[in-house]
C-alpha cells in the first residue's frame, strides 16, 4: 500500500504498509467510516475468509454506530421533550401564582382605605393588564 501514489498523505505516508484492503462502515447512502486493514511490507495478501471476517465485523461495527447514533437522537427527544413539558409546568405555575397573588393584593385593598397612596399602588398592581 505504501508504494501506490493513492496512498500519499494518509496512514500509509506514516508507516511502511503492505497489502490492505478498505471496508466501508455503513450503507452505500450513508457511510460513517471506513475500516483500513494492512499487512506488513512484503506479506501475502489477504485470503478471501480473512476479507470475509473482516467485512462481517465492519457491518457489525456500523450496526453499533447506527444503533448509537439512534440511541443518541432518541435520548436528546426525550430530554427536549421534558424541556418543554417543565416549561408548560412553570408556566402554568407561575400564572397561578401571579393570580393568587393579585386576589391577595386586592383583599388587602380594603385593611389600607385609611391610606390612599398605599392603596392607590395596590390598585395600579393589581389592575395592570396582563
Amino acid at each position: 500500500m505504501s508504494a501506490d501514489p493513492r496512498a500519499e498523505g494518509g496512514s500509509a505516508s506514516v508507516v511502511a504498509l503492505g497489502p490492505a484492503f478498505f471496508v466501508p462502515l455503513g450503507t452505500p447512502e450513508h457511510v460513517r467510516g471506513v475500516l483500513q486493514v494492512a499487512n506488513v511490507p512484503g506479506a501475502s495478501l489477504f485470503t478471501d475468509a480473512v476479507i470475509d471476517m473482516v467485512t462481517g465485523f465492519g457491518n457489525q461495527a456500523a450496526l453499533a454506530m447506527h444503533v448509537a447514533e439512534h440511541r443518541c437522537a432518541t435520548e436528546r427527544m426525550l430530554v427536549l421533550n421534558d424541556r418543554d413539558r417543565i416549561a408548560r409546568d412553570l408556566h402554568d405555575l407561575v400564572i397561578q401564582r401571579l393570580f393568587a397573588d393579585a386576589l391577595s393584593l386586592q383583599s388587602t385593598l380594603g385593611s389600607v382605605a385609611d391610606r390612599p397612596q398605599v392603596g392607590e399602588r395596590i390598585q395600579r398592581v393589581v389592575g395592570r393588564p396582563g
